[in-house]
């Protein structure tokens, strides 16, 4: 025991160095994120995975969807930042229950602090990308109506990009850059703007911009694309809002589990005494809040909502 107390102080130390900020300029955190998650797939990797040899990495795979779409909001050093939070929790998970003398609660503890980072970070994800998705179809709306008032899509953004925020606003900076700076051909400025979002609706708004830079008479169809852009948000809010109450209703059982150790101690004291002071009736309690945790994860991944897309009409068919 006293071997586990001090290996979890010394992950716990670990874990507090690495969060420094101080470290932030000399690059540990991104040699965190690689240690944990990997600079990319080398050749042979790829090639084991397409002959069935080897199984791709779950967790793995996790991190790196949470990284790479962090990083189209300028916000990837959360994942950074989770690695050694869970370093943290985890190891203080594992030896206050030694310290309690409980020492059969440790692994269930220890699991319980790994995980609460990274719900914490989907949580996150999931806001920042549905603000994401309500500021961009904004930003579509603003700019289709000053287009259609100045008819030059460089006025229409540099009358609206002060309105926009965070990664919105930075994508179409460079977009006003590169017409200014680099290449005054707004057409291909158009397809790098495109390109910035992964988003079929947007993509189509994108291809019916260049269409009104070669006839006029497509800028009618602006309005089309944002209020479709309107009607396909409000579908994915409301298959939120029903995913979201099958989670609430897992943690409302999860609730009810541990709930019911107190009700016993008003039913039956020496139940109660069996179950909180034998190491059987510990060891129960552990496993108990083991399975929750592991079935919380499972449900968050379960219930994470597919976005809706309407199909594109009008310039080539959309992603549903």
């Amino acid at each position: 025991m006293i071997l586990l107390c001090w290996i979890s102080f010394a992950l716990c130390a670990a874990g507090i160095f690495l969060s420094l900020r101080p470290f932030e300029n000399k690059g540990i955190k991104e040699k965190i994120e690689q240690a944990a998650i990997g600079q990319g797939e080398t050749l042979s990797y790829e090639v084991a995975l397409a002959q069935g040899s080897k199984k791709p990495d779950k967790v793995r795979g996790i991190l790196v969807g949470l990284r790479q779409g962090l990083a189209k909001y300028g916000k990837d050093t959360y994942v950074a930042y989770m690695i050694p939070a869970s370093l943290i929790l985890g190891s203080l998970g594992a030896a206050v229950p030694v310290f309690l003398n409980i020492p059969v609660f440790s692994p269930s503890f220890a699991l319980l602090g790994v995980l609460i980072p990274y719900w914490i970070l989907e949580a996150v994800w999931a806001r920042i990308r549905a603000e994401g998705d309500k500021e961009l179809e904004r930003s579509m709306q603003l700019i289709s109506v000053s287009y259609k008032r100045t008819g030059s899509l460089e006025l229409a953004v540099r009358e609206n990009i002060d309105s926009f925020k965070s990664y919105i606003r930075l994508a179409y900076l460079s977009f006003l850059l590169e017409v200014d700076s680099v290449d005054p051909d707004i057409e291909m400025a158009i397809w790098h703007l495109r390109d910035r979002f992964d988003d079929p609706i947007f993509s189509e708004w994108c291809r019916a911009l260049v269409e009104c830079t070669k006839d006029r008479t497509f800028v009618e169809t602006l309005d089309a694309i944002v209020l479709r852009k309107g009607e396909a948000r409000s579908v994915n809010l409301r298959v939120r809002s029903v995913l979201k109450a099958a989670r609430n209703e897992f943690l409302m059982m999860a609730l009810m589990i541990f709930g019911n150790v107190g009700l016993l101690y008003l039913l039956n004291k020496d139940w109660f005494e069996a179950l909180t002071r034998t190491f059987f009736g510990q060891a129960v309690l552990s496993v108990s809040l083991a399975f929750v945790c592991i079935g919380w994860t499972l449900v968050r991944k379960w219930t994470t909502p597919v976005s809706f897309h309407e199909r594109d009409h009008l310039f080539g068919e959309g992603k549903t």
